[in-house]
């Protein structure tokens, strides 16, 4: 009597399609989703959207400050009380213009998390770095315009700064200068420029061409030809700053330091 040897059966996969023997599973895509689908997000889109508007902004500053000094010559507010109007005036501009487009655009339309941008509680290390890179900054900023000075073999030409006709600083106007220069300039500057823009092309690109593209991007928006070389240096360690500790507060801080060591360097200095 012939033993019969029974035939071997293939396994029936625990996905198959119900009635078909050794169908394959079908297995998950492991492929990251587009940027575009991903929610908490920029897209280039948006990005583009958010630049626009801070440009329209920026570009409708002067005319409405003409209308705003129209407004207030007529009351009659004095010179002192025109300069800070004026000073307020272009730092709600300038707030609207980064900041707002921001808010407008990733909080309200992409849910974006503040954190994202760097708006997170720094530690007390990246507190002091910021400081201290701050005022490094002023020495290395100085070396190179010393540079780009002797390769012109000219003295660099800063842009002029604009007053009204007969102003005389008083203390309180220059204490609301010092506080918009080292406090909401730096502010409204690394919120857009490092947390917002270095934050979005680093998840897209290698960190060191991110670093070098908003450096750029934050030296050409001052249009200070002469100063252009430095102010892209001042934006790498700005850069560095934010990457390195985490925070945007940090960069704030080193960019209010700089700020302050140049405002009393101008206020200090004869004539």
């Amino acid at each position: 009597m012939t033993s019969r040897v029974p035939s071997e059966r293939r396994p029936i996969s625990a996905k198959a399609e119900p009635g078909v023997q050794g169908t394959p599973a079908r297995r998950p895509s492991n492929r990251p989703k587009s940027p575009r689908r991903r929610k908490g997000m920029l897209t280039a889109l948006d990005m583009a959207l958010i630049v626009a508007i801070a440009i329209v902004l920026l570009l409708l500053a002067e005319p409405i400050w003409s209308v705003v000094s129209l407004v207030l010559q007529a009351v009659d507010i004095g010179i002192s009380g025109l300069h800070m109007a004026g000073e307020v005036t272009f730092t709600v501009i300038y707030t609207c213009a980064f900041v707002g487009a921001f808010y407008g655009v990733g909080r309200r339309r992409r849910r974006v998390a503040w954190k994202r941008v760097g708006l997170v509680k720094p530690k007390t290390r990246a507190v002091s770095m910021g400081l201290i890179a701050g005022i490094a900054a002023y020495t290395i900023v100085g070396l190179v315009d010393g540079a780009v000075s002797t390769s012109l073999g000219r003295a660099l030409v800063d842009n002029p700064r604009v007053f009204a006709a007969g102003y005389v600083p008083t203390w309180y106007t220059t204490t609301l200068s010092l506080i918009v220069s080292t406090a909401i300039v730096p502010f409204i500057e690394e919120f857009f420029f490092r947390g917002l823009l270095l934050g979005w092309l680093k998840d897209r690109i290698p960190v060191i061409p991110a670093v070098v593209i908003s450096a750029l991007a934050f030296a050409a928006y001052h249009q200070n030809w002469d100063y252009l070389l430095s102010l892209f240096a001042f934006g790498l360690i700005l850069g560095w700053v934010f990457l390195r500790t985490k925070s945007l507060w940090p960069a704030v801080l080193a960019h209010g330091a700089y700020n302050l060591v140049i405002d009393l360097y101008g206020f200090l200095s004869p004539g």
